[in-house]
């Protein structure tokens, strides 16, 4: 029977936009959680709490009506009536906050109007109660109008005890009903918690689960004021000398706990401003690396949330800090930290690393990637008189792709730098400062690029290729294993088999590449051939599934002359083949993993006396 009241104007705490949310975040302090609750009571309740709270109100509404119409008795509606309502008003308002509501002890006023009232009446009465008691607070603004309806849903609680008390002991408190007063306790309790709990599950989630804790507490409450109700109703007028006192020290502890709140509140703000300095940049005002560093151990333990990261670095800033000085520079990185934030907030969070690198942290969708690099590279550009500022960027997904911070960083560094050398070709230096970057990464590919590339050169000229597509195809030859260069040395020189993790990296690599490439317009063409040089004639190879004449042709001539190049070297997998083997093995898998045609001229060409000495060289 007691109703320590808790309002629970729960919501769904999302993420600030700063830091990606993780599960494993410690949970907020009552605090913070009270703190919240006092934010949300002047709003507008969201649409589904609405009507959600409408549907309970209005069975509310229609039960204390129907009880109030067909229940009998034999008590007259007096001037107590009134007393004991004001009195339900003025308790509504000690509210001892708990979590993201508060409780209030208007069990000392509710277990007396059982015994009082025309039983028919109490739910009426109670519901007045509340109206009453909110009075103040939808005058003043501290309540949205519309929280109406949660105060009526909040009254369910006195329609179990109302008919348990109508059926089984309707006179005055008599101690030997005790096992009715508790039935009806009970009743009381469960017709709340479904009320109250269904409220939550349907207008924000929650799982009545996870509810206990909060009822527990509040039911624990209530059944601590029950007897003292029950005495204040048995006592008749001398309720007053229980209600009046208890009333005062219940109000007491509440202003103590909510001072102390106050308190803890102000505390953790500044506690938390100061820490939040901690993790911003001066300059720009975006998170730091320090911050990322923390977001990025809080990205990768959610292995079932992919993330990506994303490094960027300008190109022309320098050139603008020295052309227009170090105001103005600074004045740019402020505003293109400005666009980068807007650019990526639909997405995740911004940073600035130092100087002129920004970062990206979002758990976004595969096919969404491509969207969000659009456009923060464009947020991080700007054009002006006498100059051009852009950016690069590198690009790694986490956990798939690095499962530490300092790797995804190392591996993100590593796709950037890929890129940046990607423009500088574009800006036309030739595409050996592409090379030297994979050279540098990997010394030992220089002798099968190079063998991949006279061998491809000479089937494309016995195909009858055009000279220009013929340099093109050298090109995508020498390039073909470009997104190696963001592969880990720890699975390029695993000496045994890959497991189906490493295989998936490696097989990132061809689009890896395509995406470096795609940096310089002039290879835009080329970037489309290393993406397909991993298909397979009959369908079953990556990145597209691709399959026979869908494959480019500049595609399907390097798969076969780089699988050649692959089986007459040495790997730490296994040892080389002759070439013998080698023409054996690509007419082995001609039809299936080759295009026949191309293995055939391939086969035809080194058994000439002008390819044998290219063999020659490719083997030594």
């Amino acid at each position: 029977m007691p109703e320590s009241r808790c309002t629970r104007d729960s919501t769904v705490f999302e993420p600030s936009g700063d830091r990606p949310r993780t599960p494993e975040a410690p949970p907020r302090a009552d605090e913070a959680l009270v703190d919240e609750a006092r934010k949300r009571r002047p709003a507008r309740p969201s649409a589904r709490d609405l009507w959600t709270s409408g549907v309970l109100a209005a069975g509310f509404a229609a039960g204390a009506a129907t009880i109030a119409a067909a229940l009998p008795s034999n008590r007259e509606v007096s001037l107590s009536a009134v007393v004991l309502v004001a009195a339900l008003a003025l308790l509504s308002r000690v509210e001892l906050e708990v979590g993201p509501g508060f409780a209030v002890p208007t069990q000392l006023v509710f277990v007396p109007m059982l015994f009082v009232l025309p039983l028919p009446l109490v739910p009426v009465c109670v519901a007045a109660g509340y109206v009453l008691g909110a009075v103040p607070d939808y005058v003043t603004g501290g309540a949205h109008p519309a929280r109406f309806l949660v105060l009526l849903s909040n009254s369910w609680f006195s329609i179990g005890p109302t008919l348990v008390l109508a059926a089984y002991a309707p006179g005055s408190p008599d101690w030997h009903e005790a096992p009715v007063y508790l039935a009806a306790l009970v009743a009381q309790f469960g017709l709340d918690f479904v009320s109250s709990s269904a409220r939550e599950r349907i207008a924000f989630g929650h799982s009545p689960r996870a509810l206990v804790p909060a009822f527990a507490w509040v039911y624990a409450v209530d059944s601590f004021l029950a007897p003292v109700g029950l005495a204040a109703a048995a006592s008749g007028s001398g309720a007053f000398l229980v209600f009046a006192p208890l009333t005062g020290l219940l109000a007491l502890l509440a202003h103590d706990r909510r001072v102390r709140i106050d308190r803890a509140v102000a505390f953790d703000r500044a506690y938390r401003g100061a820490l939040d300095e901690a993790h911003r940049d001066d300059l720009t005002g975006l998170p730091n690396r320090r911050r990322l560093l923390s977001d990025l151990e809080a990205a990768l333990v959610q292995a079932d949330n992919e993330h990506v990261l994303v490094v960027y670095d300008l190109n022309g800033f320098k050139y603008y800090n020295d052309s227009f000085g170090h105001p103005a520079g600074d004045a740019l990185l402020a505003r293109l930290a400005g666009k980068l934030a807007a650019a990526a907030r639909p997405y995740g969070s911004s940073y600035r690393l130092g100087g002129d690198e920004f970062c990206v942290l979002a758990a976004v969708a595969t096919e969404t990637v491509e969207t969000l690099l659009d456009t923060t590279t464009v947020a991080l550009s700007e054009d002006g008189n006498g100059f051009s500022v852009s950016a690069s960027f590198g690009a790694v997904f986490l956990p798939s792709e690095a499962t530490d911070s300092s790797a995804a960083l190392q591996m993100a560094d590593r796709r950037l730098y890929a890129q940046k050398h990607a423009t500088r070709l574009g800006r036309g230096q030739p595409h050996d400062v592409l090379l030297e970057a994979l050279f540098e990464r990997d010394p030992e590919l220089r002798a099968h690029v190079d063998g991949v590339g006279k061998l491809a050169a000479a089937v494309g000229r016995a195909l009858g290729l055009e000279v220009k597509d013929v340099e093109e195809l050298v090109i995508a030859a020498q390039l073909h294993d470009i997104g190696k260069i963001a592969i880990p040395d720890s699975v390029l020189d695993k000496p045994g088999p890959l497991d189906e993790a490493e295989w998936a990296l490696i097989r990132e690599h061809t689009v890896i590449g395509q995406r470096i490439l795609s940096a310089a317009p002039v290879l835009h063409g080329v970037g489309r051939v290393v993406r397909a040089t991993h298909e397979r004639w009959d369908g079953n190879g990556y990145a597209d599934g691709l399959a026979g004449d869908a494959i480019p042709l500049a595609a399907r001539i390097i798969a076969v002359c780089d699988s050649f190049a692959a089986m007459t070297s040495d790997r730490p997998y296994r040892a080389r083949m002759t070439v013998q083997e080698a023409l054996a093995e690509l007419r082995r898998c001609a039809g299936t993993q080759f295009d026949p045609e191309i293995v055939r001229v391939f086969y035809d060409a080194v058994t000439r006396a002008e390819a044998a000495v290219l063999l020659v060289e490719q083997a030594a």
